[in-house]
Protein backbone atom coordinates (compact mmCIF):
# COMPACT_ATOMS: atom_id res chain seq x y z
CA UNK A 1 0.00 0.00 0.00
CA UNK A 2 2.89 2.37 0.67
CA UNK A 3 4.53 1.61 -2.60
CA UNK A 4 1.04 2.32 -4.44
CA UNK A 5 0.98 6.30 -2.47
CA UNK A 6 4.18 6.70 -3.42
CA UNK A 7 4.05 5.65 -7.26
CA UNK A 8 0.78 7.97 -6.39
CA UNK A 9 2.90 10.80 -5.30
CA UNK A 10 5.12 10.77 -7.76
CA UNK A 11 2.97 10.61 -10.75
CA UNK A 12 1.03 13.68 -9.45
CA UNK A 13 4.13 15.25 -8.91
CA UNK A 14 5.61 15.14 -12.08
CA UNK A 15 2.16 15.47 -13.74
CA UNK A 16 2.15 19.08 -11.74
CA UNK A 17 5.43 19.88 -13.14
CA UNK A 18 4.46 19.61 -16.82
CA UNK A 19 1.45 21.69 -16.20
CA UNK A 20 1.70 24.22 -19.30
CA UNK A 21 -0.57 26.72 -16.91
CA UNK A 22 -1.00 27.82 -13.34
CA UNK A 23 -3.40 29.85 -11.03
CA UNK A 24 -2.07 32.87 -9.22
CA UNK A 25 -3.98 34.59 -6.88
CA UNK A 26 -3.99 38.31 -5.32
CA UNK A 27 -0.62 38.78 -7.06
CA UNK A 28 1.14 35.39 -6.06
CA UNK A 29 2.22 33.38 -8.57
CA UNK A 30 1.11 29.68 -7.90
CA UNK A 31 0.96 30.64 -3.94
CA UNK A 32 0.74 27.14 -1.82
CA UNK A 33 -3.05 26.59 -0.65
CA UNK A 34 -2.74 26.51 2.78
CA UNK A 35 -1.36 30.34 2.56
CA UNK A 36 -4.70 31.89 0.73
CA UNK A 37 -7.32 32.65 3.59
CA UNK A 38 -10.06 35.38 2.24
CA UNK A 39 -12.92 36.43 4.14
CA UNK A 40 -16.29 35.34 2.99
CA UNK A 41 -18.34 38.23 0.50
CA UNK A 42 -14.49 39.55 -0.31
CA UNK A 43 -13.00 39.73 -3.93
CA UNK A 44 -9.77 38.56 -4.63
CA UNK A 45 -7.44 39.08 -7.94
CA UNK A 46 -7.03 35.53 -10.37
CA UNK A 47 -4.63 35.69 -12.77
CA UNK A 48 -3.02 32.76 -15.31
CA UNK A 49 0.44 32.39 -15.52
CA UNK A 50 2.01 30.20 -18.63
CA UNK A 51 5.69 29.26 -17.24
CA UNK A 52 6.64 27.20 -19.75
CA UNK A 53 6.00 27.40 -23.69
CA UNK A 54 2.29 26.55 -24.19
CA UNK A 55 -0.53 25.47 -26.80
CA UNK A 56 -2.76 27.37 -28.92
CA UNK A 57 -6.75 26.53 -28.08
CA UNK A 58 -9.19 26.32 -25.42
CA UNK A 59 -8.50 26.83 -21.47
CA UNK A 60 -10.96 26.54 -18.95
CA UNK A 61 -10.82 28.53 -15.39
CA UNK A 62 -14.51 27.49 -13.30
CA UNK A 63 -14.95 26.95 -9.67
CA UNK A 64 -15.03 23.46 -8.52
CA UNK A 65 -18.95 22.23 -8.56
CA UNK A 66 -20.81 23.17 -5.39
CA UNK A 67 -18.08 25.50 -4.05
CA UNK A 68 -19.41 29.08 -2.67
CA UNK A 69 -18.28 31.79 -5.03
CA UNK A 70 -18.43 32.96 -8.53
CA UNK A 71 -15.63 34.21 -11.36
CA UNK A 72 -15.93 37.71 -13.18
CA UNK A 73 -13.86 39.36 -16.31
CA UNK A 74 -15.15 42.56 -16.00
CA UNK A 75 -12.06 44.38 -15.35
CA UNK A 76 -9.68 40.98 -16.66
CA UNK A 77 -6.76 41.82 -19.18
CA UNK A 78 -5.43 39.35 -21.39
CA UNK A 79 -1.49 39.71 -21.90
CA UNK A 80 -0.66 37.65 -25.17
CA UNK A 81 1.48 39.13 -27.62
CA UNK A 82 0.89 38.14 -31.22
CA UNK A 83 -1.93 36.30 -31.25
CA UNK A 84 -5.57 36.90 -31.90
CA UNK A 85 -7.06 35.96 -28.11
CA UNK A 86 -10.28 36.05 -26.60
CA UNK A 87 -12.30 35.39 -22.93
CA UNK A 88 -15.60 34.68 -22.32
CA UNK A 89 -17.76 33.67 -19.57
CA UNK A 90 -19.46 30.64 -20.52
CA UNK A 91 -22.44 28.16 -19.17
CA UNK A 92 -22.37 25.56 -21.52
CA UNK A 93 -23.75 23.03 -18.78
CA UNK A 94 -22.45 19.79 -20.87
CA UNK A 95 -18.76 20.75 -20.70
CA UNK A 96 -18.98 22.02 -16.64
CA UNK A 97 -20.79 18.63 -15.86
CA UNK A 98 -17.95 16.76 -17.50
CA UNK A 99 -15.43 18.40 -16.03
CA UNK A 100 -17.35 18.84 -12.75
CA UNK A 101 -16.99 22.59 -12.76
CA UNK A 102 -19.92 25.24 -11.82
CA UNK A 103 -21.93 27.80 -14.56
CA UNK A 104 -20.37 29.68 -15.60
CA UNK A 105 -16.82 29.47 -16.30
CA UNK A 106 -14.34 31.31 -18.15
CA UNK A 107 -13.32 30.11 -21.60
CA UNK A 108 -9.98 31.35 -22.88
CA UNK A 109 -9.67 30.78 -26.60
CA UNK A 110 -5.81 31.37 -26.85
CA UNK A 111 -5.05 30.69 -31.13
CA UNK A 112 -2.16 32.25 -33.34
CA UNK A 113 0.80 31.73 -31.59
CA UNK A 114 3.46 33.21 -32.40
CA UNK A 115 6.21 30.28 -32.03
CA UNK A 116 8.69 29.07 -31.75
CA UNK A 117 10.25 32.85 -32.16
CA UNK A 118 8.15 34.57 -29.17
CA UNK A 119 6.92 31.56 -27.02
CA UNK A 120 4.21 32.78 -24.85
CA UNK A 121 5.80 32.51 -21.34
CA UNK A 122 4.83 34.33 -17.86
CA UNK A 123 1.67 36.46 -17.24
CA UNK A 124 -0.84 34.99 -19.63
CA UNK A 125 -4.27 36.68 -18.10
CA UNK A 126 -4.49 39.21 -15.35
CA UNK A 127 -7.28 40.60 -13.41
CA UNK A 128 -10.22 38.32 -13.13
CA UNK A 129 -12.33 38.43 -10.32
CA UNK A 130 -13.54 35.43 -8.15
CA UNK A 131 -15.72 36.99 -5.31
CA UNK A 132 -16.09 34.34 -2.17
CA UNK A 133 -19.79 33.90 -1.28
CA UNK A 134 -19.75 32.34 1.88
CA UNK A 135 -17.44 30.12 4.70
CA UNK A 136 -15.76 27.22 3.74
CA UNK A 137 -13.00 26.23 0.81
CA UNK A 138 -12.99 26.89 -2.89
CA UNK A 139 -11.24 24.68 -5.49
CA UNK A 140 -10.44 26.75 -8.74
CA UNK A 141 -9.57 24.11 -11.38
CA UNK A 142 -7.75 25.42 -14.32
CA UNK A 143 -8.24 23.18 -17.90
CA UNK A 144 -6.88 22.71 -21.20
CA UNK A 145 -9.90 22.18 -23.20
CA UNK A 146 -8.76 20.14 -25.84
CA UNK A 147 -7.71 17.40 -23.73
CA UNK A 148 -9.36 17.95 -20.79
CA UNK A 149 -6.11 17.56 -18.85
CA UNK A 150 -6.61 19.02 -15.38
CA UNK A 151 -3.45 22.03 -15.32
CA UNK A 152 -3.58 23.36 -12.09
CA UNK A 153 -5.77 23.59 -8.97
CA UNK A 154 -5.69 26.19 -6.05
CA UNK A 155 -7.71 26.13 -2.64
CA UNK A 156 -8.99 29.31 -1.24
CA UNK A 157 -9.68 28.91 2.62
CA UNK A 158 -12.83 31.29 3.85
CA UNK A 159 -12.85 30.87 7.68
CA UNK A 160 -16.39 30.88 9.30
CA UNK A 161 -17.70 34.13 10.76
CA UNK A 162 -17.97 32.70 13.72
CA UNK A 163 -14.34 31.66 13.82
CA UNK A 164 -13.37 34.81 13.03
CA UNK A 165 -15.07 36.40 15.88
CA UNK A 166 -13.61 33.84 18.32
CA UNK A 167 -9.98 34.54 17.26
CA UNK A 168 -11.11 38.51 17.54
CA UNK A 169 -11.98 37.69 21.19
CA UNK A 170 -9.05 35.69 21.94
CA UNK A 171 -6.90 37.98 20.82
CA UNK A 172 -8.52 40.95 23.23
CA UNK A 173 -8.71 38.57 26.32
CA UNK A 174 -4.49 37.67 25.60
CA UNK A 175 -4.20 41.40 25.42
CA UNK A 176 -6.31 42.79 28.41
CA UNK A 177 -4.64 40.07 30.24
CA UNK A 178 -0.78 41.13 29.66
Amino acid sequence: MKKLLAVMLVLTMAGMASASMVIGVGGVYDPPDTQIVVPPSTDVVISIYAPEEMDQGLYILGVAAGNPGDLSIGSATIVYPGSNPSMDMTDDEDIADMLGIDNPWLGMSLTDIVAPVDPVVGLLVNGITFHCDGPGDVELVLYNGNTGDLLDTQVIHQPEPMTMVLLGLGGLFLRRRK
